[in-house]
Parts: C-alpha cells; sequence; structure tokens
C-alpha cells in the first residue's frame, strides 16, 4: 500500500509498526544575561524543520479494546536565533566590542531533539 508506514503481525492480535516523517515547529527562543552595560537583542521566534521517527506496538486485548504503545524521536533544526551584542553603556574595552563591532552569539548545538513514549487504551465500535 503506497504512503502507509511498515507493519508486521505476528499473529495473535499484536500489530508492530514503524512510522516517519517531516516535522516543522515555531520556536519561541529566549536569551537571558546578568552583563547590564552591554545591549543585546534577539530575533525571537524562528521556524524550524526537522524530522520525526518512531515505531510502536499495539495489542488487542478484547474484540473492541487494545492497548498500545508507541516511541517518537523528533530533531528540528533551528540555525536562524541569534543574538547581537552591542555597545550598550560598555567602554571600547569590552570584550564584545574589540575590533571595531559587536558579537554575535548562535548556540552551540542547532538542534532541538526530544523524545516521547505514548500509551494507548483504544476502544472500536
Amino acid at each position: 500500500m503506497r504512503g502507509s508506514a511498515p507493519s508486521y503481525t505476528p499473529g495473535g492480535g499484536v500489530l508492530f509498526y514503524a512510522t516517519g516523517g517531516g516535522a516543522y515547529a515555531k520556536l519561541d527562543n529566549r536569551f537571558s544575561t546578568t552583563n547590564s552595560v552591554n545591549s543585546f537583542a534577539d530575533n525571537g521566534r524562528t521556524n524550524g524543520w526537522g524530522y520525526v521517527a518512531g515505531g510502536g506496538a499495539e495489542a488487542m486485548l478484547t474484540r473492541n479494546i487494545s492497548l498500545g504503545l508507541e516511541y517518537l524521536y523528533t530533531d528540528i533544526q533551528d540555525d536562524d536565533f541569534v543574538v547581537n551584542v552591542g555597545p550598550g553603556t560598555a567602554p571600547p574595552t569590552n570584550p564584545f566590542l574589540l575590533d571595531g563591532g559587536g558579537t554575535d552569539i548562535k548556540r552551540g548545538d542547532d538542534h532541538f531533539r526530544t523524545h516521547s513514549v505514548r500509551a494507548s487504551l483504544n476502544f472500536r465500535f
């Protein structure tokens, strides 16, 4: 069947499956510091694209009731977030201002990764 996730049914009313696809997220970024002499400006919300992959199992308990367990891994790449450091009230010898400019701060890792596990109790009618 085109477009469906791979699945395997060993019998006995148990279904194993794999799933995956593209992912999109609007990320609300924040930056804070105790530095009160420089000015800091960030670009706030950014959009990230990535993927989700996982798998699970579902077992029939009765003719109408099943129990499921699913694991999902999500990886969103957000390399657009930046914090611009400006002079504020800092003297010209401030390390952020050396070499005649400001400093841009970016994350050490531009991937936002999550793991999730979901259990379900399903009723079919």
